[in-house]
This record gives structure tokens, C-alpha cells and sequence, in this order.
């Protein structure tokens, strides 16, 4: 059974898989996390997603070379405040990951966090207005991810036949 977040995540990709049926399109779970040693706005692709208490784990390849930087990420069902060094932690990437991998290629799958708490600014300190900023902040080096993810799809799509 997933986690509340974490099957919303499956649902909305669900969801976005029966409106949009077309093969091998690119997804990309973007949101915030809080981390065990980055800083607050630093932005990290995950590595490895694991989910928290469980053994399934998953590793997104690591296809795209936009200098930003690869953390572990654990997904759980409720607010982390207990940070593990280089570790990110999120609500729902891991739900996300596994159904956005039914719909596509899992090169075109990717997660994106943005450092939202850390143990130096811990998650009771947040603001959900910060989200915005921090979002805002990384726009650019969003918009080369979209891009690059939205280039190889292209590259992989089935041809027609004539």
C-alpha cells in the first residue's frame, strides 16, 4: 500500500497517462525536500528513491549532464526531522517514480528537489510561500532539465508508418 502523498503522485500520473497516451513521453517530479547536508535552494536529481521502511528501491539513470549535483532520496508518509546526512526527503517521489516508469522509458523519468529544510533550518521553521521562491529561484536550470528530458523523448519516439 502507498502512502497518502505517495499515491496521489500515482493517481496524478494515472491520470495523465490515460489523457495523454502517447509512448515514451518525459516526466519529471519536481518539488521540494528537505536534506541532511545540502543547503536551503540547492537543487539535487535523485539517484536512488528509496521509501521509507520498505525494501523497494529505485535508481533513475543518470542520462543528463547538467552539473546538478545527484543525492540519495527517501520518500516517506509523514514530516522527517531526523536528517541523515546526504539524504533528501520528500512525500512523494517514490509513488511517482514507480507509475511515471509504467508510462515510459525510466530515462525519462527523473525527480528534481529543491532544498526546502536541513538541520541548520529545520522544516518546523518553513513557510509554504518559500516554496515559490525557491522554485523561482531555479527556473533556469529547470527549464535546461525540461529541455534535455523533452529532446531525448523526441529522439525516442516510435516512427510512423508510412
Amino acid at each position: 500500500m502507498l502512502f497518502r502523498s505517495q499515491e496521489k503522485a500515482a493517481r496524478t500520473v494515472e491520470y495523465l497517462k490515460e489523457r495523454f497516451p502517447e509512448k515514451n513521453q518525459g516526466w519529471l517530479n519536481l518539488g521540494i525536500a528537505g536534506h541532511g547536508t545540502m543547503e536551503i535552494g540547492r537543487m539535487f536529481v535523485a539517484g536512488r528513491i528509496l521509501r521509507f521502511g520498505k525494501q523497494e528501491v529505485f535508481h533513475p539513470p543518470q542520462v543528463y549532464h547538467l552539473n546538478t549535483q545527484i543525492s540519495e532520496l527517501t520518500t516517506s508518509d509523514a514530516p522527517v526531522h531526523d536528517y541523515e546526512k546526504n539524504m533528501g526527503y520528500d512525500m512523494e517521489a517514490h509513488g511517482f517514480y514507480k507509475a511515471a516508469c509504467e508510462a515510459s522509458t525510466r530515462e525519462l523519468v527523473q525527480v528534481l528537489k529543491i532544498v526546502s529544510d536541513n538541520p541548520e533550518s529545520p522544516l518546523s521553521d518553513f513557510r509554504p510561500q518559500k516554496a515559490t521562491r525557491l522554485i523561482e529561484q531555479n527556473m533556469e536550470r529547470i527549464d535546461k532539465w525540461i529541455e534535455a528530458i523533452e529532446l531525448a523523448s523526441e529522439e525516442i519516439k516510435p516512427c510512423a508508418m508510412i
